[in-house]
């Protein structure tokens, strides 16, 4: 199996040459799920940028707080280690981090996005817009949006195509961006996308939105015990995706350690491309990665 380039540009989860970095099948979109490490998406990125200085890669993530909570909670060493040197402040300099709120927000931010405009429309706002377009377009835990323990709820109106439309923008928006920087004949650096959701195989919403009022009675529904079917999101969104990475992991203390049984299973079409299994230690009072 080959790794996932970009013009000659190896794309992984992990630091550089470590054991797993091989993993990453070549694809145009990737969805990872599953309790990946918290420094997956920013290693995803690194690597995208690494070998060029014309790459460039966008992440948008949900929250702001939460990303940098995660990374703080997983101490990569590598990441650690690096930060603050010059040649990882150059690669850093390369990628943009986004922060919409909602759903709504989101999906704002998706239609924005351009290339830049030689005509110079004054239309296009300039922190949506990129004179270098990014050649990889990374999504940060949707699920988040939808969570019930996060203060959404089903009265809130969302549904199974409130997801899927914000992952079909995302498809739409690099598509078209693609479209705009590559005259017919040229080559440029293919554009991917990736969604890191490692909540998806619990994220469970309706296929309908529930109604709120009875127009024939005319007035609104009183609360009911039953609700909506809901269905797993994860079997409707795979769908859009080449390639898919699941982690899974299994926790067992020992003494004062943590010792965490973790797997990444890469799959493309029906079956498993590969699969690696590793073992983490911790201390018994961290929290799982």
């Amino acid at each position: 199996m080959l790794p996932t380039t970009i013009a000659g540009v190896m794309l992984s989860l992990f630091p550089p040459l470590h054991d797993l970095e091989l993993l990453v099948p070549e694809c145009r979109t990737l969805l990872v799920k599953g309790p990946y490490h918290a420094s997956a998406p920013i290693h995803l990125a690194l690597s995208s940028v690494r070998h060029s200085q014309e790459s460039t890669v966008l992440i948008i993530s949900s929250s702001r707080v939460n990303i940098v909570r995660e990374l703080q909670c997983y101490k990569d060493q590598w990441i650690s280690s690096v930060s603050g040197t010059g040649r990882s402040m150059a690669l850093a300099a390369n990628i943009q981090l986004m922060y919409p709120t909602t759903p709504a927000h989101l999906a704002l931010l998706l239609s924005m996005i351009h290339a830049s405009d030689p005509t110079g429309d004054v239309s296009w706002h300039s922190k949506s817009t990129f004179s270098n377009p990014p050649s990889l377009v990374i999504l940060h835990e949707l699920s988040s949006y939808f969570l019930p323990e996060l203060g959404t709820s089903l009265s809130s109106g969302w549904n199974l195509s409130s997801y899927l439309t914000l992952v079909i923008q995302a498809h739409q928006m690099t598509s078209l961006i693609h479209a705009h920087i590559d005259p017919p004949g040229s080559f440029h650096h293919p554009m991917k996308l990736a969604l890191f959701d490692s909540a998806l195989d619990r994220l469970r919403l309706p296929v309908v939105r529930p109604p709120s009022f009875d127009y024939h009675l005319g007035h609104e529904y009183e609360d009911s015990d039953e609700s909506p079917r809901q269905e797993l999101v994860a079997t409707f969104v795979q769908k859009y995706f080449e390639a898919l990475i699941v982690f899974n992991q299994e926790i067992s203390e020992v003494g004062a350690q943590k010792i965490v049984q973790k797997s990444m299973s890469v799959y493309m079409g029906e079956g498993v491309e590969s699969k690696k299994t590793w073992v983490e230690e911790q201390a018994a009072s961290e929290d799982s990665a």
